[in-house]
């Protein structure tokens, strides 16, 4: 046997134990973040339940209002640490695709930001701001990689404040109602209180816009 030959099955059975250890490794990201994913989940069927309750007749704001408000802090901290999960684990991913990881964290992001609507509807201002960013799906945005930055630059100093980010051109319902009534034509967009700002709005300008708790 030529030692070229040698050689090659040498570099065949180097680069099958890398794809399996890789592959390996992917699939633990992957299980992970699933978990975090369903924990998320009931937490959602947690917070339904309490939504329930405060339309019954007599329901008591002074028992409601700090259960819904804890509830959503702790869904907040789960989805921002999921969040940044997902991009150090997108950016390294070599093999398989988040896609189905993302679309499920997407709703569960419609629905933590109809949670927070709701608390203020029930039990009035919240410490929480959200901002609604929208970005487009499948386009180029070297403008909202700009605005991505400021965000979460500005989400990091804040601990009041929640991103929320929506790709503005999907056929989804919920977001397709959000973009008619904030009038969202372009991105990047982003809403803060009930007003909606057109292209980059930098970190100065965003502390100007929602106050921030250190």
């Amino acid at each position: 046997m030529s030692v070229f030959y040698k050689a090659g099955i040498i570099v065949i059975l180097v680069f099958i134990a890398n794809f399996f250890a890789v592959r390996s490794l992917e699939d633990g990201r992957q299980g992970e973040i699933a978990g975090k994913l369903e924990q998320m989940e009931r937490d959602s069927q947690n917070m339904r339940l309490i939504i329930l309750y405060t339309q019954l007749e007599g329901a008591n704001k002074t028992d409601i209002c700090p259960a819904l408000e804890l509830q959503t802090k702790e869904q907040i901290e789960r989805a921002n640490g999921l969040a940044y999960q997902m991009e150090r684990y997108a950016a390294a991913n070599l093999l398989t695709s988040l896609k189905d990881a993302k679309e499920r964290y997407m709703l569960q992001s419609l629905e933590l930001w109809l949670y927070l609507k709701q608390l203020e509807s029930v039990c009035g201002k919240q410490e929480i701001s959200p901002i609604l960013y929208f970005y487009p799906e499948k386009a180029a945005c070297p403008e909202c990689n700009a605005q991505a930055e400021f965000l979460n630059s500005f989400r990091d100093r804040c601990r009041n404040v929640r991103v929320f980010a929506f790709p503005y051109n999907r056929d989804l319902g919920l977001i397709q109602i959000l973009t008619t009534k904030y009038k969202v034509t372009r991105a990047p967009t982003l809403v803060i209180n009930e007003s909606t700002y057109e292209g980059v709005i930098d970190g100065d300008k965003l502390g100007e816009l929602i106050k921030c708790a250190a």
